[in-house]
Protein backbone atom coordinates (compact mmCIF):
# COMPACT_ATOMS: atom_id res chain seq x y z
CA UNK A 1 0.00 0.00 0.00
CA UNK A 2 0.76 3.56 -0.61
CA UNK A 3 0.16 7.02 -2.33
CA UNK A 4 0.88 8.67 -5.27
CA UNK A 5 0.81 12.55 -6.06
CA UNK A 6 -2.66 11.82 -7.14
CA UNK A 7 -4.31 9.53 -5.15
CA UNK A 8 -4.68 9.06 -1.35
CA UNK A 9 -4.15 4.87 -1.43
CA UNK A 10 -2.66 2.75 -3.57
CA UNK A 11 -3.43 -0.89 -3.12
CA UNK A 12 -1.86 -3.71 -4.79
CA UNK A 13 -3.87 -7.41 -5.42
CA UNK A 14 -2.24 -10.43 -5.31
CA UNK A 15 -3.27 -13.56 -6.21
CA UNK A 16 -2.42 -16.90 -4.01
CA UNK A 17 0.66 -17.38 -5.91
CA UNK A 18 1.81 -14.33 -5.12
CA UNK A 19 1.33 -12.72 -8.41
CA UNK A 20 0.35 -8.97 -8.51
CA UNK A 21 -3.50 -9.25 -10.43
CA UNK A 22 -3.65 -5.45 -10.34
CA UNK A 23 -3.57 -2.23 -9.04
CA UNK A 24 -6.32 -0.19 -7.32
CA UNK A 25 -5.92 3.85 -6.85
CA UNK A 26 -7.94 5.58 -4.70
CA UNK A 27 -9.10 8.30 -2.41
CA UNK A 28 -8.26 11.44 -4.77
CA UNK A 29 -6.64 13.88 -2.97
CA UNK A 30 -8.25 16.97 -5.20
CA UNK A 31 -11.89 17.64 -4.82
CA UNK A 32 -11.64 17.90 -8.45
CA UNK A 33 -11.73 14.00 -8.65
CA UNK A 34 -15.17 12.99 -7.27
CA UNK A 35 -14.53 11.11 -3.69
CA UNK A 36 -15.94 7.93 -4.70
CA UNK A 37 -13.80 8.11 -8.10
CA UNK A 38 -10.68 4.63 -7.93
CA UNK A 39 -8.36 3.51 -10.85
CA UNK A 40 -8.13 -0.41 -11.62
CA UNK A 41 -5.23 -1.27 -13.40
CA UNK A 42 -4.84 -4.78 -14.43
CA UNK A 43 -1.45 -6.30 -14.58
CA UNK A 44 -0.26 -6.60 -18.34
CA UNK A 45 0.66 -10.21 -18.22
CA UNK A 46 -3.49 -10.96 -18.21
CA UNK A 47 -4.18 -9.06 -20.89
CA UNK A 48 -3.08 -12.00 -22.65
CA UNK A 49 -4.61 -14.85 -20.53
CA UNK A 50 -7.85 -16.60 -21.07
CA UNK A 51 -8.90 -15.78 -16.96
CA UNK A 52 -8.61 -11.90 -17.92
CA UNK A 53 -12.08 -11.56 -16.63
CA UNK A 54 -12.09 -13.24 -13.72
CA UNK A 55 -8.70 -11.17 -12.67
CA UNK A 56 -10.39 -7.71 -13.36
CA UNK A 57 -13.12 -9.44 -10.89
CA UNK A 58 -11.15 -10.11 -8.09
CA UNK A 59 -9.98 -6.71 -8.27
CA UNK A 60 -13.70 -5.19 -8.24
CA UNK A 61 -14.50 -7.22 -5.39
CA UNK A 62 -11.83 -6.13 -3.25
CA UNK A 63 -13.80 -3.14 -1.81
CA UNK A 64 -16.18 -3.61 -4.11
CA UNK A 65 -16.08 -1.17 -6.76
CA UNK A 66 -17.89 -1.32 -10.26
CA UNK A 67 -16.73 0.35 -14.00
CA UNK A 68 -18.45 3.39 -14.41
CA UNK A 69 -16.69 4.13 -18.03
CA UNK A 70 -13.52 3.12 -20.38
CA UNK A 71 -11.32 6.46 -20.71
CA UNK A 72 -8.88 4.56 -22.97
CA UNK A 73 -8.18 1.52 -24.72
CA UNK A 74 -5.15 0.65 -26.15
CA UNK A 75 -5.78 -2.15 -29.53
CA UNK A 76 -2.72 -3.42 -31.22
CA UNK A 77 -1.83 -6.14 -33.70
CA UNK A 78 1.94 -7.91 -33.82
CA UNK A 79 3.08 -9.17 -37.04
CA UNK A 80 6.44 -9.84 -38.81
CA UNK A 81 7.88 -6.61 -40.94
CA UNK A 82 9.33 -7.99 -43.37
CA UNK A 83 9.46 -7.99 -47.37
CA UNK A 84 6.62 -5.50 -48.74
CA UNK A 85 5.73 -4.20 -44.97
CA UNK A 86 9.29 -3.53 -44.18
CA UNK A 87 9.07 -1.62 -47.79
CA UNK A 88 6.53 -0.02 -47.01
CA UNK A 89 7.38 1.39 -43.43
CA UNK A 90 10.44 2.73 -44.70
CA UNK A 91 8.72 4.64 -47.32
CA UNK A 92 6.14 6.18 -44.23
CA UNK A 93 9.40 6.79 -42.38
CA UNK A 94 10.82 9.39 -45.46
CA UNK A 95 7.68 10.52 -46.67
CA UNK A 96 7.56 8.31 -49.98
CA UNK A 97 4.06 7.62 -48.27
CA UNK A 98 1.76 9.13 -45.75
CA UNK A 99 -1.59 8.10 -43.58
CA UNK A 100 -4.84 9.83 -45.09
CA UNK A 101 -5.57 12.70 -42.53
CA UNK A 102 -2.63 11.83 -39.67
CA UNK A 103 -0.75 14.33 -38.40
CA UNK A 104 2.64 12.51 -38.61
CA UNK A 105 4.71 12.10 -35.39
CA UNK A 106 8.53 11.89 -34.29
CA UNK A 107 10.63 9.11 -35.83
CA UNK A 108 12.78 7.22 -33.89
CA UNK A 109 15.87 5.60 -35.37
CA UNK A 110 18.66 3.06 -34.33
CA UNK A 111 22.32 4.52 -33.39
CA UNK A 112 24.12 1.07 -33.96
CA UNK A 113 24.28 1.37 -37.87
CA UNK A 114 24.93 4.44 -39.94
CA UNK A 115 21.09 3.36 -42.28
CA UNK A 116 19.09 5.18 -40.04
CA UNK A 117 16.66 2.05 -39.62
CA UNK A 118 13.58 3.68 -38.07
CA UNK A 119 12.29 1.10 -34.72
CA UNK A 120 9.51 3.83 -34.38
CA UNK A 121 7.30 5.78 -36.07
CA UNK A 122 3.52 7.52 -34.59
CA UNK A 123 1.18 9.45 -36.34
CA UNK A 124 -1.66 12.17 -34.43
CA UNK A 125 -1.55 14.69 -32.75
CA UNK A 126 -2.48 15.29 -28.96
CA UNK A 127 -5.55 16.25 -30.17
CA UNK A 128 -6.33 13.06 -31.67
CA UNK A 129 -9.11 10.60 -30.89
CA UNK A 130 -6.68 7.94 -32.92
CA UNK A 131 -2.87 7.97 -32.30
CA UNK A 132 -0.89 5.51 -34.04
CA UNK A 133 2.21 3.93 -32.91
CA UNK A 134 4.50 1.03 -35.22
CA UNK A 135 7.42 0.14 -33.59
CA UNK A 136 9.79 -2.84 -33.20
CA UNK A 137 8.13 -4.68 -30.28
CA UNK A 138 10.88 -7.29 -29.76
CA UNK A 139 13.70 -4.37 -29.52
CA UNK A 140 11.27 -2.37 -26.98
CA UNK A 141 11.35 -5.88 -24.89
CA UNK A 142 14.52 -6.83 -25.03
CA UNK A 143 15.85 -2.92 -24.43
CA UNK A 144 17.18 -3.81 -20.72
CA UNK A 145 19.28 -7.02 -22.13
CA UNK A 146 16.96 -9.60 -21.61
CA UNK A 147 13.19 -9.73 -22.46
CA UNK A 148 10.89 -8.27 -20.05
CA UNK A 149 7.82 -10.19 -21.04
CA UNK A 150 8.60 -13.40 -21.90
CA UNK A 151 5.13 -14.51 -21.95
CA UNK A 152 4.35 -12.23 -25.09
CA UNK A 153 7.42 -13.97 -27.14
CA UNK A 154 5.95 -17.53 -25.90
CA UNK A 155 2.96 -15.89 -27.42
CA UNK A 156 4.38 -14.92 -30.99
CA UNK A 157 6.27 -18.17 -31.07
CA UNK A 158 3.06 -20.13 -30.41
CA UNK A 159 1.14 -18.14 -33.21
CA UNK A 160 4.42 -19.22 -35.64
CA UNK A 161 6.00 -15.57 -35.70
CA UNK A 162 10.03 -15.03 -34.93
CA UNK A 163 10.12 -12.89 -32.20
CA UNK A 164 13.17 -11.26 -34.06
CA UNK A 165 11.14 -9.80 -36.58
CA UNK A 166 8.06 -8.95 -34.75
CA UNK A 167 6.92 -5.33 -34.53
CA UNK A 168 3.66 -3.82 -33.07
CA UNK A 169 0.85 -1.39 -34.85
CA UNK A 170 -1.02 -0.01 -31.94
CA UNK A 171 -3.64 2.93 -31.84
CA UNK A 172 -4.54 4.69 -28.88
CA UNK A 173 -8.40 6.41 -28.09
CA UNK A 174 -7.87 8.52 -25.91
CA UNK A 175 -12.05 10.27 -26.23
CA UNK A 176 -14.21 6.79 -26.85
CA UNK A 177 -17.27 8.75 -25.73
CA UNK A 178 -17.03 10.91 -29.06
CA UNK A 179 -17.80 8.12 -31.07
CA UNK A 180 -20.83 7.56 -32.31
CA UNK A 181 -20.80 4.13 -33.55
CA UNK A 182 -23.16 1.91 -31.29
CA UNK A 183 -19.69 -0.86 -31.20
CA UNK A 184 -17.99 1.78 -29.48
CA UNK A 185 -19.90 4.19 -27.30
CA UNK A 186 -22.37 1.79 -26.28
CA UNK A 187 -19.74 -1.21 -25.61
CA UNK A 188 -19.45 -2.88 -22.35
CA UNK A 189 -16.34 -2.55 -20.86
CA UNK A 190 -16.15 -6.38 -20.93
CA UNK A 191 -16.74 -6.39 -24.75
CA UNK A 192 -13.56 -3.78 -25.51
CA UNK A 193 -11.53 -7.29 -24.27
CA UNK A 194 -13.77 -9.56 -26.19
CA UNK A 195 -14.38 -7.72 -28.82
CA UNK A 196 -10.49 -6.37 -29.46
CA UNK A 197 -10.01 -8.11 -32.73
CA UNK A 198 -13.18 -6.49 -35.00
CA UNK A 199 -12.77 -3.44 -33.20
CA UNK A 200 -9.30 -3.25 -34.11
CA UNK A 201 -10.14 -3.92 -37.88
CA UNK A 202 -12.89 -1.46 -38.14
CA UNK A 203 -10.15 0.98 -37.19
CA UNK A 204 -7.67 0.04 -38.85
CA UNK A 205 -9.77 0.27 -42.50
CA UNK A 206 -11.76 3.48 -41.59
CA UNK A 207 -8.41 5.51 -40.12
CA UNK A 208 -4.79 3.34 -41.29
CA UNK A 209 -5.20 4.33 -45.13
CA UNK A 210 -1.47 4.53 -46.68
CA UNK A 211 -0.84 6.62 -49.70
CA UNK A 212 2.19 6.88 -51.73
CA UNK A 213 3.03 10.13 -51.90
CA UNK A 214 2.34 11.12 -55.70
CA UNK A 215 2.37 14.94 -55.45
CA UNK A 216 -1.42 14.71 -56.43
CA UNK A 217 -3.06 17.84 -55.88
CA UNK A 218 -5.96 15.82 -54.40
CA UNK A 219 -4.62 12.82 -51.93
CA UNK A 220 -7.39 10.70 -53.28
CA UNK A 221 -5.56 10.17 -56.70
CA UNK A 222 -2.66 8.91 -54.86
CA UNK A 223 -2.38 4.98 -54.98
CA UNK A 224 -3.30 3.21 -52.16
CA UNK A 225 -0.19 1.13 -50.55
CA UNK A 226 -1.15 -2.26 -48.51
CA UNK A 227 0.64 -2.35 -45.64
CA UNK A 228 -1.74 -5.29 -43.07
CA UNK A 229 -3.77 -8.04 -44.83
CA UNK A 230 -6.62 -6.80 -42.35
CA UNK A 231 -10.07 -5.97 -43.96
CA UNK A 232 -12.98 -4.13 -41.45
CA UNK A 233 -15.57 -2.39 -42.12
CA UNK A 234 -15.67 1.83 -42.11
CA UNK A 235 -18.52 2.30 -39.68
CA UNK A 236 -16.99 5.23 -37.32
CA UNK A 237 -18.17 8.59 -36.75
CA UNK A 238 -17.61 11.18 -34.32
CA UNK A 239 -20.86 12.29 -32.17
CA UNK A 240 -22.38 15.35 -33.22
CA UNK A 241 -22.32 17.54 -29.82
CA UNK A 242 -26.46 18.06 -28.38
CA UNK A 243 -27.54 21.10 -27.59
CA UNK A 244 -27.22 20.79 -24.02
CA UNK A 245 -22.74 20.05 -24.64
CA UNK A 246 -22.29 23.08 -26.99
CA UNK A 247 -20.48 25.27 -25.21
CA UNK A 248 -22.99 28.41 -24.97
CA UNK A 249 -22.56 28.12 -21.22
CA UNK A 250 -20.67 31.76 -20.00
CA UNK A 251 -19.08 29.70 -17.44
CA UNK A 252 -17.82 26.83 -19.28
CA UNK A 253 -16.43 29.35 -22.03
CA UNK A 254 -14.51 31.30 -18.99
CA UNK A 255 -12.79 28.39 -17.88
CA UNK A 256 -11.87 26.59 -21.26
CA UNK A 257 -10.30 30.34 -21.86
CA UNK A 258 -8.35 30.50 -18.37
CA UNK A 259 -7.33 26.66 -18.82
CA UNK A 260 -5.25 27.87 -22.47
CA UNK A 261 -3.73 30.57 -20.33
CA UNK A 262 -3.00 28.69 -17.64
CA UNK A 263 -0.95 26.12 -20.51
CA UNK A 264 0.55 28.37 -21.92
CA UNK A 265 4.10 28.71 -22.53
CA UNK A 266 4.69 31.93 -21.52
CA UNK A 267 2.67 32.05 -18.31
CA UNK A 268 3.97 29.51 -16.93
CA UNK A 269 7.17 30.86 -15.96
CA UNK A 270 5.41 33.84 -14.14
CA UNK A 271 4.51 32.10 -10.93
CA UNK A 272 1.76 35.06 -9.59
CA UNK A 273 -0.01 34.64 -12.95
CA UNK A 274 -0.53 31.09 -12.38
CA UNK A 275 -1.58 31.24 -8.96
CA UNK A 276 -3.80 33.38 -9.91
CA UNK A 277 -5.24 31.39 -12.68
CA UNK A 278 -4.93 28.06 -10.92
CA UNK A 279 -7.55 29.99 -7.94
CA UNK A 280 -9.81 31.14 -10.59
CA UNK A 281 -10.02 27.41 -12.56
CA UNK A 282 -10.13 25.64 -8.74
CA UNK A 283 -13.27 27.83 -8.13
CA UNK A 284 -14.96 27.33 -11.34
CA UNK A 285 -14.19 23.61 -10.79
CA UNK A 286 -16.64 23.35 -8.28
CA UNK A 287 -19.34 22.89 -10.84
CA UNK A 288 -18.40 19.61 -11.90
CA UNK A 289 -19.89 20.33 -15.62
CA UNK A 290 -17.03 22.92 -15.98
CA UNK A 291 -14.72 20.16 -15.01
CA UNK A 292 -16.48 18.25 -18.03
CA UNK A 293 -15.63 21.24 -20.61
CA UNK A 294 -12.34 21.31 -19.80
CA UNK A 295 -11.60 17.76 -20.17
CA UNK A 296 -13.84 17.53 -23.77
CA UNK A 297 -12.27 20.71 -25.03
CA UNK A 298 -8.76 19.60 -24.35
CA UNK A 299 -8.74 15.97 -24.68
CA UNK A 300 -8.25 14.96 -21.07
CA UNK A 301 -9.00 12.89 -18.35
CA UNK A 302 -9.46 14.55 -14.83
CA UNK A 303 -6.92 12.78 -13.50
CA UNK A 304 -4.62 14.81 -16.17
CA UNK A 305 -6.64 17.95 -15.47
CA UNK A 306 -6.06 17.39 -11.63
CA UNK A 307 -2.31 16.70 -12.26
CA UNK A 308 -1.43 20.05 -13.89
CA UNK A 309 -3.35 21.78 -11.76
CA UNK A 310 -2.00 20.43 -8.73
CA UNK A 311 1.71 20.62 -9.93
CA UNK A 312 2.21 23.64 -11.98
CA UNK A 313 5.94 23.67 -11.27
CA UNK A 314 6.00 20.55 -13.56
CA UNK A 315 4.58 23.00 -16.10
CA UNK A 316 6.68 25.66 -15.80
CA UNK A 317 10.39 22.78 -16.12
CA UNK A 318 8.07 21.22 -19.69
Amino acid sequence: MGRTAVWGQRVYVMNPEGVKVGTILMEPISPIIKSNRAVVEVSNVFLYRADFHAMLDILLRCYPLYVDNVQRCDLCADFENTGARWEVTKMLDDGRAYIKGLRRGVNWWGMETKSRLPHQLSWGGKDSVFKWKLYNKHKELWEGGQCSKPYIEDMWRASGLEPTKVWRLEVSLTSISSLSNATFSNADYREWYDKAVPMYKDIYADKFVVRENQGHRDSRDDDKLTFLEIHGVKVLRHKKPRESEVENDVERRIVCKLWKEFTDAEVRCNDFAMEGLRNHILHLFQKYSNVCAVARRFKLSEGEIMALIDEPAVLQNA
